[in-house]
C-alpha cells in the first residue's frame, strides 16, 4: 500500500532449515483495492490465508504434496 502495490499476497511453505526458503505449497494474490486501509486488507489476507489451512495441512498428512520450487537463493517471494 506504501509503495503503491496492486496486490499483496500469502504462502504457505515447507519448513526447512534455512528462512523462508521451504517450497511453496500454496501462494494466493489478493488485489489492493482503492478504499482498503491496512486493516481492512490484514482482515482480507488473514480470511483467505485461514480458509486456505486446512488444504495445506492436509495436503501435508496426505503425502499429495504438489509445489513450486523457490529460487534456489531462497528469496521470500514467488512469481505469482
Amino acid at each position: 500500500m506504501i509503495e503503491g502495490d496492486d496486490f499483496c499476497g500469502y504462502t504457505y511453505h515447507l519448513i526447512d532449515e534455512g528462512c523462508d526458503t521451504g517450497n511453496v505449497l500454496i501462494q494466493k494474490k489478493i488485489a489492493i483495492y482503492d478504499f482498503d486501509t491496512q486493516l481492512s486488507l490484514y482482515y482480507r489476507v488473514m480470511f483467505e490465508a485461514v480458509a486456505d489451512f486446512m488444504n495445506a495441512f492436509d495436503m501435508c498428512a496426505r503425502g499429495s504434496v504438489s509445489y513450486k520450487r523457490k529460487y534456489p537463493w531462497g528469496n521470500m517471494f514467488y512469481e505469482f
